[in-house]
């Protein structure tokens, strides 16, 4: 209850505040213009909506922050891996700064 208060209370705020100018600058099309750039932005998009989604749930919810917590660290421990690999093969090739044959 407090959460939706603080919210509430944050929404009103920023109807006070006075506007600034319009000040649009022209950078060019937001639109993606190759499929890369098309699948980045749907990418973007969806991993905002599951921050935003995971915050809301959380400041309503608060028994949801052990199973966000641990969809988390198990995401990064899986992305830590292939890093984890490549470092230990440097460090194989390149012990003490000399290269071995």
């Amino acid at each position: 209850m407090r959460y939706f208060l603080f919210l509430l209370l944050m929404s009103s705020c920023s109807s006070l505040t006075p506007s600034l100018p319009n000040m649009s600058t022209s950078i060019g099309s937001s639109t993606p213009t190759t499929a890369v750039g098309a699948v980045m932005k749907e990418t973007t998009d969806n991993i905002w909506q599951w921050v935003i989604l995971s915050i809301v749930l959380v400041m309503f919810f608060p028994s949801m922050r052990e199973p966000i917590r641990a969809f988390l660290s198990a995401l990064f421990t899986v992305l830590r891996l292939p890093l984890d690999h490549i470092i230990m093969l440097y460090n194989q090739k390149f012990k003490n700064g000399k290269e071995e044959n």
